[in-house]
């Protein structure tokens, strides 16, 4: 079998200073951008992600991926009353925090 040849042979210096290093290349580049670097990144373990909710009005999209069974759940009272499935959520949604009260 023959062997494969290497992707990066030939880009010199470019290679990171070591595990969690930062490349001299990105060093330079940034200072001469005006940005600055950290010499090593660092993670706050404390903090968690806030998921941002970006609203343009009233309908915003929104993706699941739901069980067979919940989903012809959703479609059949939708079908059935004849409104839009994001109702039927909506209604579900007041009702549970209704119930919750």
């Amino acid at each position: 079998m023959a062997e494969r040849r290497n992707l990066l042979a030939g880009l010199g210096d470019n290679e990171p200073e070591g595990q969690g290093g930062v490349d001299a290349a990105v060093k330079a580049s940034a200072a001469l951008h005006g940005f600055s670097v950290p010499d090593s990144p660092t993670v706050d373990q404390t903090t968690t992600a806030r998921r941002v909710r970006r609203t343009t009005g009233r309908s915003v999209p929104f993706s699941v991926k739901l069980r067979p069974d919940t989903m012809e759940q959703i479609y059949g009272i939708a079908n059935l009353r004849d409104i839009p499935l994001a109702q039927v959520i909506e209604e579900a949604i007041n009702l549970l925090h209704n119930e919750t009260r």
